[in-house]
């Protein structure tokens, strides 16, 4: 009769405990332990109701997905067993642990998390000793990082109520006044010469509207030279997606507009069917936004990559008496060459001074121009022969400089200027080098222009790859596809002796592997000149450019 007794009694608390539990809400972190036990999964992986640690830790099939989380510290070196630490200091910005309890300090129950862009800036534990025990929603690929159960290219997650990355709060458009646009101070006129603009980088301009109403991606500036214009694509976005962007002006009274007409230049690149530059007058009324597309004559569909046509004319005369908006409308669709890329530059009202365009991007997608000054858009701090007027440029971090290295300007590839590189007596190396950020994963272009006639010196380029910690790599013997990689930027052979101009031009992809000692953070990118017969001789190098492949 006691056992009865109390069996009926451990039921009845056990019914009373359970009844009183909380339903946890979407973004709770339910105790998901290891991955042990049973083999159903906890959420579907989707921004609403994302996996649960057991279940991202089952689910390592290369898949996309958002999962749920707290951040219980991060991996400081090379191996996850060894190195996995739960409290500061910590020491690489490019990867979390997450695990169901906030308290966890076991690194089987955790999941290695590889952080990328803003994700990186904004939950790293390095910058952020703060972020430790919050809990965290993020999205990625579900496949392993270092040796164990993962989550790897993240560049979307929630923390602290807001979204980063992605696109962030300035999401997908939708209501009655989707772009939030505000007519109550219109002006007269107004021009966009976009002067300001970041090469790759969102473009902001006080008055002026940069959103998406599809997909994620917005206007951004570009430079080609000295020209600085905005560019819309998608070209490398998710394949199959459609891209929506709009830039729009300042509200404007139509009535005093001289000769009610909007001109701005525009150039295109990689036609395709599927893409459209279109230009609409926006009108909020009673507080909902109308559009109205304008018809504007020669926006190039086809031709030549980059060629600017000019003065293209938006007719407002069809809206005389009303105050609006001029909007120009980007549509692509996501992939590799299934989108056209628009630009846009010196969009003003009539009578308003427009600047001018000398070309466009040569090489388009894939960056840069093919000869002259060194590229604007080139992630070498040192932006140009041209501009050097110190004794030597301090952005080159050279170990052995100052007598070295001088402008000269008998011989030239293009410009002005040239590098005149000397080689040290005797033997060793004089060297131009600077350490640059790179993405893992992405294909950068290395290029530069040689003159080397010289008996007593040679040169070439010798670039090495740096891992998070500050160290060069060095690949695995059985690493044969990344060994190959980076013998592209160490060449076994030298220049030739020559009275042309001889081009160095290659491109790489960083290095991206689940352990960080073989993934790249940054590129070390040198040039070398060594002397012959052990006389110091002279090199010439010109043109000098490190790119993002787009």
């Amino acid at each position: 009769m006691r056992k009865l007794i109390n069996g009926l009694f451990l039921t009845l608390i056990t019914l009373i405990t359970f009844s009183c539990s909380d339903v946890p809400s979407p973004y709770d972190v339910n105790d998901g332990g290891n991955g042990g036990g049973n083999t159903e999964l906890t959420g579907d992986g989707t921004k609403d109701n994302p996996y649960d640690i057991a279940s991202a830790m089952k689910k390592q099939d290369g898949s996309e997905a958002w999962v749920k989380g707290y951040i219980v510290g991060a991996v400081n070196d090379k191996a996850i067993a060894t190195d996995a630490a739960f409290e500061a200091p910590f020491k690489l910005n490019s990867n979390i642990l997450i695990a169901a309890s906030k308290d966890e300090k076991d690194y089987k129950k955790c999941l290695a998390v590889q952080l990328y862009d803003d994700v990186r800036n904004a939950v790293n534990l390095v910058d952020h000793a703060d972020n430790l025990g919050k809990a965290i929603v993020i999205s990625g690929k579900l496949v392993k990082y270092f040796g164990a159960a993962g989550l790897k290219e993240c560049k979307t997650a929630v923390l602290d109520g807001k979204e980063i990355g992605g696109g962030g709060s300035t999401g997908p458009v939708e209501g009655d006044n989707p772009f939030k646009l505000d007519a109550s101070k219109p002006v007269n006129s107004f021009i966009a010469a976009f002067d300001d603009a970041a090469n790759n980088a969102d473009y902001a301009s006080t008055g002026w509207t940069n959103a998406f109403k599809q997909g994620d991606r917005k206007w951004q500036g570009a430079v080609y030279q000295t020209d600085k214009y905005i560019k819309a694509t998608a070209q490398k976005a998710t394949e199959g997606a459609t891209f929506e962007t709009w830039f729009i002006s300042p509200a404007v009274t139509v009535n005093n507009v001289a000769d009610k007409k909007v001109l701005f230049d525009c150039s295109g690149a990689y036609y395709v069917a599927t893409s459209s530059l279109k230009v609409f007058f926006l009108e909020l009324v009673n507080g909902k936004m109308t559009s109205t597309e304008i018809q504007v004559a020669n926006v190039p569909t086809s031709g030549t990559n980059y060629t600017w046509t000019k003065d293209l004319t938006v007719d407002l005369t069809p809206f005389a008496g009303k105050v609006g908006f001029v909007g120009f409308q980007y549509i692509g669709i996501g992939g590799d060459g299934t989108s056209t890329t628009y630009c846009l530059d010196n969009i003003r009202t009539s009578g308003a001074t427009a600047g001018g365009n000398t070309g466009g991007e040569t090489g388009g997608e894939t960056g840069g121009e093919t000869g002259g000054e060194t590229a604007e858009n080139s992630l070498l701090k040192f932006k140009g022969i041209e501009a050097w007027t110190d004794a030597f440029p301090a952005l080159f971090e050279s170990a052995t400089n100052d007598p070295n290295l001088t402008a000269d300007e008998t011989i030239k590839h293009a410009g002005s200027f040239s590098l005149k590189h000397m080689s040290p007596v005797g033997k060793g190396n004089s060297a131009i080098k600077q350490e640059i950020e790179v993405v893992p994963g992405k294909k950068y272009k290395v290029s530069f222009w040689c003159y080397d006639n010289e008996p007593n010196a040679k040169g070439r380029i010798w670039c090495s790859w740096i891992d998070p910690l500050g160290n060069k790599i060095t690949f695995a013997k059985e690493m044969t596809a990344e060994k190959a990689e980076l013998a592209k930027l160490q060449p076994a052979d030298y220049f030739s002796d020559s009275t042309e101009w001889q081009q160095f031009s290659v491109e790489v992809t960083a290095p991206q592997n689940e352990r960080d000692v073989y993934t790249a953070a940054k590129l070390l990118f040198e040039i070398r000149t060594y002397p012959e017969n052990k006389l110091s001789g002279a090199v010439y190098y010109d043109d000098i450019e490190v790119i993002e492949v787009k």
